[in-house]
Parts: C-alpha cells; structure tokens; sequence
C-alpha cells in the first residue's frame, strides 16, 4: 500500500482517503469495530508522507477529535454518522464541551443559540 501511495502522490494525490476494497466474497478476517482503519491509515499516511483520512466506523466524537490530536490522521470523515444527525458537528462540538459549540454552524443558525 506504501510503494502505491508514494507512486500516486508522485503524480498528483495530495490526500489519502483510506478505504477498504470489497474484491473478495469472504470479509470475515476484516476486524470490524469503532475506527478499525485509523491506525492502518495513519501508517500509511507517514510512511507515504502524504496527509490522510479515514471514515470506517467514526461516530464518536472523542474518537474522532483522539484520531486527528494523537493517532496521526489529518482529517476525519464522517459519513453514517451525519446522515443519522444531520447536526452531527454541533452536537460533537458539544460533546466535545467546546466553549462556544454554535461556532462550528453557519453564522445564520448560530445566531438562534445563543440565546
């Protein structure tokens, strides 16, 4: 995966989403679980020299802010988990106890909590 992504950014990637590739009917030895490719994808990433991502299974937002402060990803994606709360980044900004949780909204939205 190394030697690949350094051949891509060679001609261009600026960014390494990491994915896993459904080629083979049997998928019993992938080790599912909250975040199961942060640790690959952080790897990859440094060995590569390359920014990366990763959004298998990141809903929490602990885990997610601990992938991008501590395990080494650049960004987090988050897929599942916003289409089941569309106000995913606020409610992770709350749970997260940021000062001001309404900073991460549209100044429109905000505007209504701060009251």
């Amino acid at each position: 995966s190394v030697g690949l992504v350094k051949r891509l950014k060679a001609e261009g990637l600026d960014l390494l989403d990491a994915s896993i590739g459904f080629n083979q009917p049997d998928v019993s030895g992938v080790p599912w679980g909250p975040g199961f490719l942060i640790d690959q994808t952080a790897r990859i990433g440094k060995a590569a020299g390359i920014p990366v991502t990763t959004s298998w299974l990141i809903s929490d937002p602990r885990q997610a802010d601990r992938a991008v402060s501590e395990q080494g990803l650049d960004l987090v994606l988050i897929g599942r988990a916003a289409l089941a709360d569309p106000n995913w980044p606020y409610t992770a900004a709350r749970g997260l106890q940021l000062e001001a949780p309404q900073r991460v909204l549209p100044p429109q939205a905000a505007h209504w909590l701060k009251r």
